[in-house]
């Protein structure tokens, strides 16, 4: 692959997590052309790690640089940062709580020649816990198992999925996907609208491209371990998650959302329906079940909408059910 390769890590005061990434970046079986920290909030600890591996960077000849953002910790901004101070014509993003396999950025390059025509590629993220053991068990269909569908509904199992041989997939989860650099500034990068934990925002992306109807490639060596979050975050999780899917919908899919929210209520095809986030809520005293609830009524609550809107809905509803 003659393309030049540049890794963009967005971190915010993890400065452990960039050390080990970093250990497992220096050791890749292909090397990128650069590695960039993305250091939001600008933490002197994680300043001091990447200036600790810049000697032995350098002497793989990968340009390794820190870019500190002090005022802001978006992370969608500080992919944008990646982007435009990227000189590579792939750019791939990792998460910082991600141990690649040596053979990763081998499988993102392998993706590429593959399918020429492919302008994203990424692999599976098995969840693991801090030791790397495996918390759900493989599954390997050879088939595409990612989906995206024009009511912006998606489901995907990157957490457990590792197929045979490389498959073409609808999206690639923000843990471990790459780009073409020129595709993404035609697209206008990653939308920092979406607001408090990181939901969506990659998803984002991918449904731009994949309403443009773009090859996007799933390797299968192009691996990248997944630490597992902690419990702590799972209401905050759980909010953002509600408020920003309806997000999603509107700002991807605006000719099919009043569709979708009454989906979104009923049809458990896609995730769990609101009926029984309701019910979890109530009869069990789920905590996250709340927070979800919470989440989809304050964006509804900020939805713009005239008038007409109520009708169409009722329409929708006719016509779904």
């Amino acid at each position: 692959m003659s393309d030049n390769t540049t890794v963009g890590v967005v971190t915010y005061d993890r400065s452990e997590h960039v050390d080990r990434l970093l250990e497992h970046l220096v050791s890749q079986q292909s090397a990128p052309d650069e590695v960039i920290v993305i250091n939001n909030g600008a933490d002197n600890e994680t300043k001091n790690v990447v200036e600790s591996h810049t000697n032995r960077f350098a002497r793989k000849s990968i340009d390794l640089r820190h870019r500190p953002r002090p005022d802001d910790t978006s992370l969608q901004r500080g992919r944008n940062d990646a982007i435009e101070s990227s000189s590579g014509d792939i750019i791939c993003f990792l998460d910082d709580d991600v141990v690649p396999r040596k053979t990763w950025l081998e499988g993102i390059e392998r993706g590429y020649e593959w399918d020429d025509s492919a302008v994203a590629v990424g692999g599976p993220a098995p969840i693991t816990d801090e030791e790397l053991t495996l918390q759900y068990d493989v599954v390997s269909p050879s088939a595409n198992q990612n989906y995206i569908n024009e009511f912006g509904e998606h489901r995907q199992i990157t957490y457990k999925w590792i197929p045979p041989a490389p498959v073409r997939t609808d999206f690639l989860v923000g843990a471990n996907m790459s780009f073409k650099v020129d595709v993404l500034e035609e697209i206008g990068g990653f939308d920092p609208s979406y607001e408090g934990h990181p939901q969506f925002e990659e998803l984002d992306v991918m449904a731009k491209l994949w309403k443009r109807g773009e090859t996007i490639v799933y390797h299968p060596r192009a691996l990248a371990y997944h630490i597992n979050a902690s419990r702590e975050e799972s209401e905050r999780v759980s909010y953002w998650y509600g408020r920003n899917s309806l997000r999603f919908r509107r700002n991807n899919f605006p000719e099919t959302y009043p569709r979708s929210l009454f989906r979104l209520l009923i049809k458990p095809e896609y995730g769990t329906p609101v009926w029984r986030h309701i019910k979890s809520a109530i009869l069990r005293d789920d905590s996250a079940s709340r927070w979800r609830l919470r989440g989809y009524l304050d964006e509804l609550f900020l939805d713009q909408f005239d008038g007409s809107f109520g009708n169409e809905l009722s329409a929708s509803y006719a016509e779904d059910t």
